[in-house]
């Protein structure tokens, strides 16, 4: 398993990008120990207007990896057919000659094992740079680092409407804390859209967020790049 403490030199990379705080961080992270980002591997919906889970759209996504120097490569793929995609993923990152994907996994075994187990056939090395760091130390990072992140997505068992629009912050983190939920969402409290990042080359990627809605399990706002 890929471990960036104990990497030197500089490797060709690719990041599985939802387009929110973990993968950013991770990826922030991975460039600052030993890796070099030239791809971002992106899950959709099967309509492949949105990012899965996220629901960041493609124009910004776009603006993402221009504002990072990366390729953008995305899948479109139903929950039943996500394995099979994510799979063909990892063929096409091989077939670019990069060999290491960077996550933005931290807590959950099932998540870890998940990639553990679909990476090394396709020749794919799994890289986890937030693994085992708490979720509270996490989000302190996140805000230490200038990395903007805004709340769009929520499970309305556990957050409503109003967390819509939220910035990451310490003070987020240690008020969902006090609720009983992960600072960090670990448990799909929450999602996010990055904003601003210090790898972004213009710094900040501007974005409009609608008012959310609900399909009942979730709140979810639009997410629109602003012109």
């Amino acid at each position: 398993m890929s471990n960036t403490s104990s990497l030197s030199a500089k490797l060709p990379a690719a990041c599985s990008w939802s387009g929110g705080k973990d993968s950013c961080l991770a990826l922030h992270k991975a460039a600052n120990n030993g890796f070099e980002p030239r791809l971002l591997i992106t899950m959709m919906t099967e309509d492949g207007k949105i990012s899965r889970s996220n629901g960041v759209p493609m124009a910004v996504l776009e603006q993402h990896a221009n504002e990072l120097g990366c390729e953008l490569l995305t899948f479109s793929a139903t929950w039943d057919s996500y394995t099979s995609v994510f799979e063909s993923a990892l063929i096409r990152i091989k077939q670019m000659g990069i060999e290491h994907l960077i996550l933005g996994d931290m807590a959950v075994d099932a998540h870890r094992i998940w990639y553990e187990q679909l990476c090394p056939p396709q020749g794919i090395k799994p890289v986890f740079p937030l693994w085992g760091i708490d979720t509270a130390e996490v989000v302190k990072e996140i805000e230490s680092t200038d990395i903007s992140a805004i709340v769009v997505v929520t499970e309305a068992s556990k957050l409503g409407q109003e967390y819509i629009g939220r910035e990451v912050n310490v003070a987020f983190g240690q008020e969902l804390s006090k609720m009983g939920l992960d600072p960090c969402g670990e448990n799909g409290e929450y999602h996010t859209v990055v904003t601003a990042a210090p790898l972004f080359k213009n710094r900040s990627v501007n974005v409009l967020i609608g008012e959310p809605v609900t399909n009942g399990t979730h709140w979810r706002a639009d997410i629109r790049l602003c012109d």
